[in-house]
């Protein structure tokens, strides 16, 4: 049965829906980012505008809760496909080109610049003397691919009804949220270069999911009822934050699964929700569009210190917020794609990046 499914699975290595979904996920981090100086909670970034508002912070509990989780999947997603046209040593050596190297190089470079950054303005980034910062995500995906290997033929053995993987997957995730330091979040790793235990274990969960979807990828549902879900979780999630920040006081055993099973449920159906449009939606790709997913690894590789430069340039600007983030977004994309086009494509550094070309 499985080797079935990977012959199927030979004829799709390459859908554009999930490499729109994956580079989505990614161009999301930069809007993520821009948007921390403008949330109400004290956090530890380069600077808090005078303007911090509570959209700015629904906005990242919004993405936080959402664009990871997103990014994680397609890239589970991505993998069988990956591992079916290489086989695993060809798999495993591409995969670690892709994530060992991009990190040595950002060792040297972008985190350094964001520590100075930092210092500049009298903070600390990530805790630590030399924390990964913005990449953990590498470093839990070098686990996640040596993993894919010996554990995509057993996956791929898996036949269930797509409710029941779902509610399979709603309850590992909540489970794992339920242990986490923050009973609203998705803890923050980027002070570990050794993955956490919950967090690696919540990624894990929605990158296997992703592998398990791979078998199931001719399947076509609506996405509406998905977005339906996931914005009655997200109108839950705030409208019982504060009661449910009290009722975790008084019983915080019990109360600590309610926001682990709105938010889990808020991610899942929302993932789901942007699969089904793609799938249902997105069967060719433009050539810029097809550029941009190139790009948006070197883009979320190297954003975070131009975003927060262009923060601290406006920290003490009166404009409305929406025109200052609109603003930080904006021209750190165009400035990193216009490098990308003119600079790193054709590079050496592409090759680091995205592979060779075929």
């Amino acid at each position: 049965m499985y080797n079935a499914f990977m012959n199927q699975s030979e004829t799709a290595l390459r859908e554009p829906a999930w490499d729109l979904l994956r580079t989505f996920a990614m161009l999301l981090g930069v809007v993520f980012h821009a948007n921390l100086i403008f949330v109400l909670e004290p956090l530890p970034w380069i600077t808090q505008h005078p303007h911090a508002n509570v959209f700015s912070s629904m906005l990242t509990w919004t993405l936080h809760n959402f664009r990871m989780p997103l990014f994680f999947l397609a890239s589970g997603y991505l993998a069988v496909g990956a591992l079916n046209k290489n086989g695993s040593v060809l798999f495993l050596k591409k995969r670690m080109q892709r994530l060992v190297l991009p990190l040595l190089l950002a060792a040297v470079t972008t985190l350094p610049l964001t520590f100075w950054l930092w210092k500049m303005a009298g903070k600390s980034y990530g805790g630590g003397a030399f924390p990964p910062g913005f990449l953990w995500f590498l470093v839990y995906l070098m686990f996640y691919s040596l993993l894919t290997v010996p554990l995509v033929p057993l996956l791929g053995r898996i036949r269930l009804p797509f409710v029941t993987r779902f509610i399979i997957a709603w309850g590992l995730l909540a489970a794992v949220h339920f242990f986490m330091k923050d009973y609203t979040h998705v803890d923050e790793p980027s002070g570990d270069w050794l993955p956490r235990p919950t967090t690696f274990l919540y990624y894990a969960i929605f990158y296997f999911y992703g592998v398990i979807e791979h078998f199931y990828q001719n399947s076509r549902r609506a996405a509406w009822p998905f977005f339906l879900m996931a914005l009655l979780m997200w109108i839950l999630s705030f409208s019982g934050y504060d009661s449910t920040k009290i009722g975790q006081d008084l019983f915080p055993g019990f109360m600590k699964w309610i926001p682990a099973l709105i938010t889990t449920l808020y991610a899942l159906s929302a993932i789901s929700g942007a699969i089904q449009w793609t799938r249902n939606h997105i069967h060719h790709i433009s050539k810029g569009v097809s550029s941009l997913f190139a790009t948006s690894y070197w883009i979320y590789l190297t954003h975070i210190p131009l975003v927060a430069s262009l923060q601290l340039l406006v920290r003490d600007s009166m404009l409305p917020w929406p025109l200052l983030l609109a603003f930080i977004i904006g021209v750190s994309i165009a400035t990193l794609w216009l490098i990308f086009t003119y600079l790193v494509r054709g590079s050496w550094l592409e090759w680091v990046l995205n592979g060779k070309r075929t």
